[in-house]
């Protein structure tokens, strides 16, 4: 027995210390969550981070675009070198131009005339042979006309090898067919190299000095003749058939030549000297020019000293810091929620540092880009992805507000210029308002060409106006245009990793959860019935009047969907899911049932944690009663005379806190209004739309609404959406005939089905 009780002792005990250990990580959590120190981290990290990133190295110089008109005179302040792309680029296509053709020896023809050369000799008679076999035609000089005396002739064994030589020493430099030769004397080619010769492989030969096909035959010519004196006549005929031309143009090998010419050539350094103007006033920026101003910036970082290092980013850590006093005003005045929300600081903060160092990234790759491709990385502005995300997470009118101020410190880091300035604000809007109720992956694309379409038109229309070169134009506008579509593309990567990082739902994310096979919804369908068809038609009570405000009538909806799952842990004791044979609640005093209602909300949120649900969604599950009073059970303590002891309203009432959105707010409303409904007799438009009407007021009065933002008009427009959807639920039907064994009569209205 004493065993037993120890062991009942030290299980109470753990449960105790279990207990203060979840008590413990929920104070941690909410501190996390909504302490100000944390909020002041968050404050100095983004601060900090802005800072570092807009400011590093110091202050940029603004470069104009090639083709525009120079407003000002742009005076070197220092000595600098640049390297001259133009002259460098001049020098390497001399270098390549004087580089020589390539060309190869082909052995095959050698082959070829020196097997011809075998089978004549083979033909003609030797000392003792009688019989004379047919001479080959090239021996004729002339149609008819023999060569005398050379197949009466007897050759002596040392002739052939000698006519082999003869070849051999011809084709051993390589023969150059005349014609090409001609031409690559008239294009100022001195040399060209010759590859595929036994003795010295690859080497440059002169041209002029290089046997052609025409010298080739002349002096095959001459040495037959010595060989051969009494073939005089044929030989011009016999050496134009023995000579032909072996080299060979070799692409490859030239192409090899040229890029090793062009390579050897080392970029050219031009000086410019301090005082010195870089662009003059009214002149046309060329790309030359842009390369001076980089080079002009290089040198500026170089040599700055720190003091102005130092002056520069407390400029800009001033600028910064009223930028986000503005922020926090804005937020304090009109999204005061989100300032209070140190997870969504959190997230925004970390959005805000990305863009700017995707910002500072894009310009450190344009940087070091020819000028003309420069042109078009340099409007590739990540401003749309920042704003598609925001927009996603946090809210449409948030993006907005923070689609300037990226589109403001990103021109800061690009040194200015109000073409940067126009893609970001205009194409970050255009990508926010394309976004708005986006419920699907692919819409982010949509968002996507629309701010690259804005983007392309803002940068086309002040080209227009500044007079811009349609090239430089289109180049521009093509890099905005990208900018829109990589931001989308950017953003549906980063989508999945913040929602989970941040425990937060997209308007994708909450369509994810709309599925009714959610495990939640499954267990909620099977366990409390009642409860389930309840909330199904709170959801759809709840989207009519988010989409009658302007609310979110998706997160409506499905919060709709869960905002009950907490009646799952003891569903028999909520009125829609009792048993027939009376009440559990008829056995209880009236506190003992108030707690058990008011536990379902804190067992709904513990659910929804675990089920690591939308904060938001947690937020309207806390919320969705607010702090009211459960007015059945306190009348029924005030009949019963419970009142031995004072009896405490505060203990009828849910805990809290009351609504603090307007999609909060509009769940309440339509959870009450669609449990009264299902009590009330006889529910005809007119009685449904005075218990709507009552039960806004009820709530109006007991102050639940005054922590969201719902006013007198908005509350008008849900009491008629709320009222024309219930009115449509229980509409009236006809009375169908009943079974009497005759056939209705299908002319009669009556009797058609509906």
């Amino acid at each position: 027995m004493i065993g037993i009780l120890r062991k009942n002792l030290f299980s109470a005990r753990k449960r105790r210390q279990k207990k203060r250990k979840r008590a413990g990580g929920r104070k941690i959590n909410r501190a996390l969550e909504e302490g100000l120190i944390g909020r002041w981290l968050i404050g100095l990290f983004i601060f900090v981070a802005s800072v570092a990133v807009i400011s590093w190295r110091g202050m940029p110089i603004r470069i104009p675009s090639v083709g525009q008109i120079s407003e000002r005179d742009v005076i070197a302040t220092t000595d600098f070198s640049f390297p001259d792309r133009a002259r460098t680029e001049g020098e390497r296509e001399a270098a390549v131009n004087r580089q020589p053709f390539a060309y190869r020896v082909d052995r095959s023809v050698l082959e070829k005339k020196s097997a011809l050369v075998e089978d004549i000799f083979d033909r003609l008679p030797s000392p003792g042979a009688s019989p004379r076999p047919a001479v080959p035609g090239f021996v004729f000089a002339s149609p008819g006309r023999a060569l005398p005396g050379l197949a009466d002739s007897l050759f002596p064994p040392a002739l052939r090898e000698s006519v082999l030589a003869v070849l051999e020493e011809l084709y051993r430099p390589g023969i150059l067919s005349a014609e090409i030769k001609k031409t690559l004397l008239n294009t100022r080619q001195e040399e060209i190299v010759v590859a595929g010769r036994e003795e010295r492989g690859e080497a440059r030969v002169s041209l002029a000095g290089h046997p052609s096909e025409d010298t080739a035959r002349r002096r095959a010519a001459a040495e037959l003749r010595r060989l051969l004196p009494a073939a005089a006549p044929v030989i011009n005929g016999l050496s134009a058939s023995l000579v032909e031309p072996n080299l060979v143009f070799d692409p490859e090998r030239s192409a090899e030549l040229r890029e090793s010419a062009r390579r050897s050539v080392a970029t050219i350094m031009t000086g410019v000297a301090r005082g010195e103007k870089i662009i003059r006033q009214g002149e046309e920026v060329r790309p030359r020019d842009i390369q001076k101003l980089r080079s002009y910036q290089e040198e500026l970082y170089r040599i700055q000293p720190p003091i102005s290092f130092i002056y520069y980013t407390l400029g800009i850590g001033f600028l910064i810091l009223l930028f986000y006093l503005v922020t926090v005003f804005f937020l304090h005045r009109y999204h005061r929620a989100v300032l209070e929300s140190n997870s969504r600081l959190l997230l925004i903060a970390t959005v805000i540092v990305l863009v700017l160092l995707f910002s500072r990234g894009l310009r450190q790759v344009a940087w070091y880009l020819p000028p003309g491709l420069m042109e078009g990385v340099r409007y590739l502005s990540p401003v749309a992805f920042g704003a598609l995300l925001l927009a996603l997470l946090v809210g449409v009118r948030l993006a907005l507000f923070f689609t300037v101020i990226l589109s403001l410190q990103t021109a800061l880091i690009q040194g200015g210029g109000e073409g940067y300035l126009l893609v970001g604000i205009i194409g970050g809007m255009a990508a926010v308002l394309g976004l708005s109720f986006a419920r699907r992956r692919r819409d982010l694309f949509r968002a996507g060409g629309l701010a690259a379409v804005s983007g392309a038109l803002a940068i086309a229309a002040l080209g227009l106006a500044e007079g811009t070169a349609p090239p430089v134009v289109a180049n521009q506008a093509a890099g905005a245009a990208g900018s829109g579509f990589l931001s989308a593309l950017v953003a549906l990567v980063a989508l999945g990793i913040f929602e989970p990082l941040f425990r937060i739902s997209s308007n994708i994310g909450l369509l994810e959860l709309s599925d009714l096979n959610h495990p939640l919804l499954k267990t909620l369908m099977f366990r409390a019935p009642g409860t389930y068809h309840h909330s199904l038609m709170v959801a759809t009570l709840a989207e009519g009047a988010a989409r009658a405000v302007s609310a979110n009538p998706l997160l409506a909806r499905v919060s709709s969907y869960f905002h009950d799952i907490g009646k799952t842990v003891k569903p028999e004791y909520f009125a829609e899911n009792e048993p027939p044979g009376g009440s559990r609640h008829d056995r209880l005093i009236p506190s003992m049932s108030s707690l058990i209602l008011i536990a379902h909300v804190k067992e709904g949120v513990a659910l929804a944690r675990r089920h690591k649900l939308d904060r938001r969604i947690r937020a309207i599950i806390e919320q969705h009663h607010g702090t009211g009073l459960i007015s059945y059970f306190y009348d029924r303590a005030e009949r019963s005379l419970q009142l031995n002891f004072n009896l405490l309203e505060k203990e009828f009432r849910y805990p809290g806190p009351r609504p603090q959105s307007r999609e909060a707010a509009i769940v309440m409303l339509a959870d009450a209004a669609e449990a009264a409904s299902v009590a009330l007799e006889r529910p005809t438009p007119v009685r449904l739309e005075a218990l709507v009407r009552d039960i806004i007021h009820e709530r109006f009065a007991d102050g639940q609404l005054d922590e969201c933002d719902l006013t007198l008009t908005h509350l008008k427009k849900i009491e008629l959406t709320l009222s024309r959807i219930l009115a449509a639920r229980y509409h009236s039907r006809v009375k169908y005939p009943e079974g009497n064994g005759k056939k209705p009569n299908r002319g009669n209205p009556a009797n058609r089905k509906r």
